[in-house]
């Protein structure tokens, strides 16, 4: 009998049957159409799939290290037990790149993103700051700016009447500039986590804060938009608990887990959880900080390994099938099938791998050069191509990569 296909994608078998809405999904278009909303709450049924359609996971295929270990999902019980030498590796590497670890929102602090949000929906900045009027663009910008602190001001008051109106009555701007920088160093922050989220408003929340960091503008309102974006080092510092990050138990904590792993995996983790919790809670870091530290270090190792381990398989493939040119050459000329250049298979599958490393490298450092590019459109100031000079570094000869990157023939 005929699998049913799911109704979305239309090329995946379906293996959820949502009650409610009467269709069927595969798991990512399930998880797409009910993510938010009412559709929260219906109610799904999982299908009954023959096990001959559905083809065996292929494995893993292990990362190198490069200044980072992204940890790999669906390990075995043997990779969760790490050997002390290991341990002790990755923790250095979890202290390391702390800084550039962002913290997950808080509850408190998602009611504020939604604040934020909402702001910049209804707000017209772009629109009329960035067009040609007779007034000055400084002019153009101070009242922009003062409409959307007032519209947040009242979405405030809106949500939580009682202390939006202690905050707001009476209140000049820079009395709540705390207010003002937590809300959009909060908005960054969430972007940060989720790239696939906030595609016009980001932008927007951009612009605005590259606006607000003008001398005349902070001059009248008093006070800087701009506030560091929150991670797990400065979470920890502010609380005296940067010991933590070198606790042997933090990756095992941290360790991100497939929905299919095992109850002893997950034992595993959960009691490195508490573990970790028992040894390093007082008065100024409480559990639940503990808890969201370490879902926050999850998260970040969960991007590296979902993010990369699709780069490091193609690389395998590469090197298993088409290393040499018989049976597949990968030889191209030029008129033909499109091509515009000849290129002989050995240097056409170099100029394969060395883009392949150039994605793996980008995305292990993602959250360094989000970091830095944010800081350089905000603030302005250097930053270096050190993942162009570490990919130059490691290759012999370079087949155009470097050159489309930079746009220049000066890629060293």
């Amino acid at each position: 009998m005929a699998a049913s296909m799911c109704i979305e994608c239309e090329d995946t078998e379906a293996s959820l049957s949502c009650v409610e809405c009467d269709d069927l999904y595969c798991d990512l278009c399930f998880q797409a159409q009910h993510h938010s909303g009412s559709r929260l709450r219906h109610t799904r049924t999982v299908l009954a799939t023959s096990s001959s359609s559905v083809p065996p996971p292929s494995p893993l295929v292990e990362l190198p290290i490069i200044d980072v270990v992204p940890i790999q999902v669906d390990e075995t019980m043997e990779d969760v037990s790490m050997d002390q030498a290991t341990l002790a590796k990755e923790t250095q590497l979890i202290l390391r790149r702390a800084k550039v670890m962002p913290m997950r929102l808080s509850d408190s602090e998602r009611v504020l993103f939604n604040l934020l949000d909402a702001g910049l929906n209804v707000s017209e900045y772009t629109d009329k700051v960035d067009i040609l009027s007779y007034q000055s663009p400084v002019k153009r910008i101070l009242n922009e700016l003062t409409d959307l602190f007032n519209i947040m001001s009242g979405m405030l008051v809106a949500s939580d009447f009682r202390n939006g109106k202690k905050r707001i009555a009476g209140q000049k701007y820079h009395d709540n500039a705390d207010f003002f920088k937590a809300v959009f160093e909060i908005g960054r922050r969430y972007k940060i986590m989720n790239p696939e989220r906030m595609r016009n408003n980001y932008g927007k929340m951009i612009y605005l804060l590259q606006d607000a960091s003008m001398q005349e503008i902070e001059d009248h309102f008093e006070f800087s938009c701009i506030e560091p974006t929150h991670t797990v080092h400065s979470f920890l510092a502010d609380r005296e608990g940067l010991d933590l990050l070198q606790d042997a138990d933090v990756p095992v904590a941290t360790r991100s887990l497939a929905d299919s792993c095992g109850v002893g995996q997950r034992a595993i983790k959960s009691a490195a959880i508490d573990a970790i919790i028992s040894r390093h809670t007082t008065t100024l870091l409480g559990a639940d900080d503990i808890r969201r530290v370490l879902s926050s270090i999850d998260d970040n190792n969960s991007y590296l390994a979902l993010n990369c381990t699709p780069i490091t398989r193609m690389q395998a493939l590469l090197e298993q099938y088409f290393q040499s040119p018989a049976p597949f050459s990968l030889e191209i000329r030029a008129g033909k099938n499109g091509a515009r250049l000849s290129h002989s298979h050995k240097t056409q599958y170099a100029y394969a791998m060395q883009s392949l490393s150039l994605w793996r490298n980008i995305t292990l450092e993602m959250f360094p050069l989000w970091f830095a590019v944010e800081e350089d459109l905000i603030h302005g100031g250097g930053y270096r191509l050190r993942v162009l000079l570490f990919l130059s570094n490691s290759i012999v000869n370079s087949f155009g990569v470097l050159i489309v990157v930079l746009g220049t023939h000066c890629a060293s």
